[in-house]
């Protein structure tokens, strides 16, 4: 038998094996993807299951890369499937504020300047003991975590959570409020927007209970319905020491952030993206922080998600405290304020 022959019933042979084993592959890939439709109550059709087979096996393959201790992705924490597994990319861009990521912090600051009243000067905030742990939810001051579906307007969630909160701190009743309303009227609705132009809105106009206007993730006429129930400012908060001040002696603050694709499928733990992750992003996404702590000696922010309970720690997330990671601790955080004298 030549060497040719021998390197051509190799080559078949190896072709055969490959062939089997990717078969097998996707088949339990198959039935993996069926497990998951059932867990997650979806059904579609034929066409429609198989389209979105693609990315629910592009997904699997990033859950696995992240879940991998060489990739130091998101530091400790652990990734898996949510109700985005099989969303394909415009889908999962929807869960962002779709605001651009902009690298100027003076135009940034100035802007928020412009937007909202600073703290007066006898209002000082600073960091105290980094080991304490404080967690709104516990005091029975933050709402029920809601979901965003398929809209763009975590700026609206994040901004009117930190609302609903310090009303209650104030003294009023814990209400949701109308998240619908800011959508209607404030920003680019669900095609994007900042926290802090919805805390201008609610300092000029008041805002509605969710009753009133309920939301519905879609954009619809802007009638202003004026309501007593509003806040006194919404000062612009920069840097961990503001923050974590703020948020002691004061209530939740809403923060925005450089959001990796690793956080869409963030399961559990503290959430530790590297700069890499940060740097490859231009997308920010908004969210609510409602406390700190430490586990492990590791220091974190407890932030409160808009996309629902199934999604990460019962719709939360421990996120890295300390570094700035992500740009989350110096860019866009406001923290409102329903009476100052």
């Amino acid at each position: 038998m030549s060497f040719s022959l021998n390197i051509f019933i190799l080559s078949c042979l190896f072709f055969i094996v490959s062939a089997k084993n990717h078969t097998a592959n996707y088949e339990k890939e198959c039935e993996e993807y069926d497990r998951y439709l059932k867990e997650f109550q979806k059904k579609y059709s034929v066409d429609e299951k198989n389209r979105r087979l693609k990315y629910f096996m592009r997904a699997q393959r990033k859950i696995d890369l992240w879940n991998g201790e060489a990739m130091n992705v998101g530091g400790k924490a652990k990734f898996g499937h949510n109700n985005f597994s099989d969303w394909s990319p415009k889908e999962l861009r929807a869960l962002m504020a779709n605001q651009k990521w902009t690298t100027n912090q003076a135009e940034d600051d100035l802007v928020s300047l412009r937007l909202v009243q600073l703290l007066p000067s006898n209002m000082t905030y600073s960091a105290n003991d980094s080991t304490i742990f404080i967690d709104w939810r516990q005091k029975g001051m933050v709402t029920a975590v809601k979901n965003q579906g398929g809209c763009s307007c975590c700026y609206a969630f994040a901004a009117v959570g930190a609302v609903e909160s310090a009303l209650a701190i104030a003294g009023q009743p814990l209400r949701n409020l109308s998240v619908q309303e800011m959508l209607n009227c404030v920003g680019g609705g669900c095609r994007g927007g900042a926290p802090y132009n919805v805390y201008k809105f609610i300092q000029q106009n008041g805002i509605v209970l969710d009753t009133k206007i309920a939301y519905t993730g879609k954009r619809q006429t802007c009638t202003i319905k004026r309501s007593n129930i509003t806040i006194s400012q919404a000062p612009a908060l920069r840097g961990e020491a503001a923050l974590e001040g703020f948020l002691n002696a004061t209530g939740p603050v809403s923060v925005c952030f450089k959001a990796p694709w690793s956080f869409i499928k963030y399961r559990t733990g503290v959430y530790a993206p590297n700069p890499t992750e940060c740097n490859k992003t231009k997308t920010a996404h908004c969210v609510l922080a409602v406390g700190h702590g430490v586990d492990g000696g590791v220091p974190y922010w407890i932030l409160k998600n808009s996309w629902g309970l199934r999604w990460g720690e019962d719709g939360y997330a421990r996120f890295i405290k300390g570094q700035n990671a992500c740009g989350i601790e110096n860019r866009s955080a406001n923290g409102p304020i329903v009476n100052s004298n």
